[in-house]
Formats: C-alpha cells, structure tokens, sequence
C-alpha cells in the first residue's frame, strides 16, 4: 500500500520547495550581515529575516499536515522531527527579534538557531531516506 503523502505528492514537494526557501532565506541574512554593522532595529531585521521566517512559517504547516498523511512510521517520524524544530526555530527566533530590538545581544540564541537548523536538515533527510527506503520495498515486492 503506497504512503497517502506520496498520493498527495505535494507535500513532500512543497517539504523540499520549503526547505529550499530556508536554504535561500540563510543566504539573504548572510548577504545583509556581510553588507551591514549590527541591527538597529525592526526594519533592519525584516530585511534580513523576511525570507527565513517566512519559509518556517510554510515549513511548519507542512509538516504539520504531512504528519496526518504518512502512512510510514519513519516517514512520519522525519516530518515530526521537521516540525519540532522548525517551532522551536519559531520560539527562538521571536526571542531573538527582541533581544536585538532591545539591543541585548546573547550567544546563546545564536548558537540554539545553528543546533535547531541542523535538527530541521536532519529531519528533512529522515523524510527522504524513509522514502527511498519504501519506494525500494515497494519495487521489490512488484518484482
């Protein structure tokens, strides 16, 4: 029996457009913090961030209905795992916004978005690699 996310094959595209949008989203922050001082305000940190937060926003609502539609444990496993991270992304980065606004500038905020982006690369390869692995079940016992 096929996986109803791969009968809605748009979830796991839109998964892969999302995290694309993340990928693209680290790239302008790091293009407006090669070209810039520091934050000074709002404004400052829309410029840098429109795009990743957007991409998490998108990432996590499509997680969060891929998570109702695997029929794979280890499918569903990688979409939970997409989905916690990227809302704990969410979190840190609405910290994080304040702290700059408010010229508090903490590490450790830095350091937890870098751990939680991997945790999100991870669970998007437990997404694929649990598909591979069932589309290779799959054509082993049509054969």
């Amino acid at each position: 029996m096929a996986s109803q996310a791969r009968g809605r094959p748009g979830l796991f595209s839109a998964l892969v457009i999302g995290f694309g949008a993340q990928i693209a989203g680290r790239l302008v922050d790091l293009r407006w913090h090669l070209t810039h001082d520091e934050f000074e305000g709002g404004v400052e940190q829309l410029q840098a961030h429109w795009l990743i937060w957007l991409a998490t926003l998108f990432v996590i609502g499509v997680a969060g209905v891929a998570l109702g539609h695997a029929d794979h444990q280890s499918e569903r496993r990688g979409y939970l795992i997409v989905l916690v991270s990227n809302v704990a992304y969410a979190v840190v980065a609405v910290i994080h916004f304040f702290q700059h606004l408010n010229q508090l500038e903490v590490d450790w905020a830095h350091l937890l978005l870098a751990i939680i982006g991997v945790a999100s690369v991870i669970g998007v390869l437990w997404v694929i690699g649990a598909r591979l692995r069932s589309r290779r079940a799959q054509a082993g016992a049509a054969a």
